[in-house]
């Protein structure tokens, strides 16, 4: 069995870089590629694992050399 943690949303806004509920939240709506929240009663909770790799690959965008272009 694959176990996942999970985190409170501050946790995962701390963890993605947001620092105003209302960015994050927007984030979700508009980004396809955020990682999606959990719900569990009443509570609202993020898979560790996916917001860490949701900001890895922000990291690799942003090193990754720019495309060449077509002459």
């Amino acid at each position: 069995m694959n176990h996942k943690t999970l985190v409170s949303v501050p946790r995962a806004m701390e963890l993605s870089g947001h620092h105003s509920r209302s960015s994050f939240y927007r984030r979700i709506k508009m980004d396809q590629l955020f990682p999606r929240p959990v719900k569990l009663g009443r509570s609202t909770r993020f898979v560790l694992e996916e917001i860490v790799a949701w900001v890895e690959t922000k990291i690799a965008e942003r090193d990754s050399p720019p495309a060449q272009q077509r002459q």
